[in-house]
């Protein structure tokens, strides 16, 4: 194990900034935005395919197998919650195969501050 003074002074000083706490943020507004996508005035079609191009542009980072297993968990719960919005199938799993895509883009980094 290496022992770093600078990573001690970043916890210190910034105790809110950690990468679970990013992630849980930023999961929960992509579920939040898929489950307010059925009230919405546009096409629900549309509504969703926003939330996916979002989503598929941005780059999560993962520092332990905990938060890799949240991850998961968390593209499953999407994956889920496509397969009940009344969607035709085509575009389920159109959007599934982005969320399934995406699992291979996920940046997996062995440093954790």
């Amino acid at each position: 194990m290496i022992y770093s003074r600078y990573a001690d002074d970043v916890t210190i000083s910034f105790p809110y900034f950690s990468t679970m706490d990013v992630l849980k943020e930023r999961m929960e507004k992509y579920l939040q935005n898929l489950e307010e996508k059925e009230n919405a005035e546009k096409s629900l079609s549309e509504q969703v395919q926003e939330v996916m191009d979002e989503f598929s542009k941005d780059i999560f980072t993962v520092t332990d197998n905990f938060e890799l297993t949240y991850l998961q968990t968390k593209l499953k719960e999407m994956k889920d919650k496509i397969k009940i919005l009344s969607i035709s199938e085509g575009e389920q799993f159109a959007h599934i195969g982005v969320l399934d895509g995406y699992k291979k883009r996920i940046k997996y980094s062995q440093r954790r501050i």
